[in-house]
């Protein structure tokens, strides 16, 4: 068991919300005590089950710090959109003693990259390496069960998609039920030291 006992999920929209219901399950199987969701303010997301839900200021250092006292992990989920208020909630989870972080990544591979929203996405890890913050990374590829029937041409009872392209290359899919599911084992029973990428010295 990894000995993280509190989780923050950050955002309760697509993937924020699969995640927590998968936490709550495993508070339910007593393998961790509290769940938290720290939403907009003017969020209209509803969370079932015994999530705690925080409505916080995401450009605010306090009200973040506040809200990230005494978790242990923080799980960003923040859309692509948003992306820019990440930094402020990496160093509120810095400055509240969080143990773990998880950007958002959720998608393609990131490292390295320097542009766009992948470029965004990799400098939070620059950032959490500079503050000597612990996190681990999940790249998921598309979510399948989005992508598939909103921008595809998928037709389940044909068993026929159409994409574009010449169909040669290969692109990683994983549904959001799976990664939450994935996601909230690995962080609920690996040992902890298995979960941090390697920090600069």
């Amino acid at each position: 068991m990894s000995g993280y006992k509190k989780f923050a999920v950050v955002g309760a929209g697509n993937i924020g919300g699969f995640i927590t219901r998968q936490l709550l399950e495993e508070k339910s199987a007593g393998n961790i005590n509290e769940v938290v969701v720290l939403t907009r303010q003017d969020s209209k997301a509803t969370i079932e089950g015994g999530a705690k839900v925080i409505p916080v200021d995401y450009n605010d250092h306090q009200s973040m710090k506040n809200a990230l006292v005494g978790v242990d992990v923080a799980i960003c989920t923040i859309a692509i959109p948003a992306l820019k208020v990440q930094e402020g909630i990496v160093r509120a989870a810095k400055d509240a003693g969080v143990k773990l972080f998880v950007p958002s990544e959720f998608g393609g591979t990131t490292e390295g990259e320097t542009e766009g929203f992948f470029g965004e996405k990799a400098s939070i890890q620059d950032q959490l390496r500079d503050l000597n913050l612990p996190y681990a990374v999940f790249y998921t590829g598309s979510f399948s069960d989005y992508i598939w029937t909103s921008y595809l041409d998928l037709d389940v009872t044909s068993g026929h998609v159409s994409v574009g392209g010449k169909g040669d290359k290969q692109l990683p899919y994983t549904s959001r039920l799976d990664i939450a599911r994935y996601i909230s084992y690995v962080l609920t029973h690996l040992p902890s030291e298995q979960l941090k990428i390697a920090l600069s010295e």
